[in-house]
C-alpha cells in the first residue's frame, strides 16, 4: 500500500488490490473535506519468528484543521493471511457541524458482485 497525505491507496495482497484505497473523511457544514494533518507516523513490520507470521502496523496520529480541529488517529494492520483491519478515532476539541464523518473505502472493480465483509 502507499501512504499519499492522509490516504491509504493501492492496497495490494500477492499482486491483487484488495483496495483502491481507504481514508478517514470529515465533510463540514458546507460539504468541504479538509485534508487531515499527520504529525506521527510509526510503520512496523513484523517479521516471522517462532510460528508467528508476518504483517504490518501503520500508526497515524494527527489532527483535521477545522475550527475548532479534530483529533484523529488510524491504526492499520496486516496479516500473513492477507486480512487487513483499520481502525479510526476522531475526537473533536469542542462543538462542530458535520455532513459526513468516518472511514471511506474504495472496493476495486474487481469487488463487483462479490461478498464482503465488513
Amino acid at each position: 500500500m502507499t501512504l499519499r497525505g492522509g490516504h491509504l491507496v493501492d492496497l495490494m495482497v500477492a499482486g491483487h488490490t484488495v483496495w483502491e484505497g481507504v481514508v478517514f473523511l470529515y465533510r463540514d457544514l458546507h460539504w468541504c473535506t479538509p485534508e487531515p494533518v499527520f504529525q506521527r507516523v510509526v510503520q512496523e513490520v513484523q517479521t516471522q519468528t517462532e510460528g508467528v507470521g508476518q504483517g504490518f502496523t501503520l500508526l497515524l496520529d494527527g489532527f483535521i484543521p477545522t475550527q475548532p480541529a479534530i483529533d484523529i488517529s488510524l491504526v492499520v494492520r496486516g496479516d500473513s493471511q492477507g486480512v487487513v483491519t483499520v481502525r479510526a478515532r476522531a475526537v473533536p476539541r469542542g462543538d462542530i457541524l458535520a455532513n459526513r464523518m468516518g472511514l471511506c473505502l474504495m472496493h476495486p472493480m474487481s469487488a463487483i458482485g462479490q461478498a464482503l465483509d465488513i
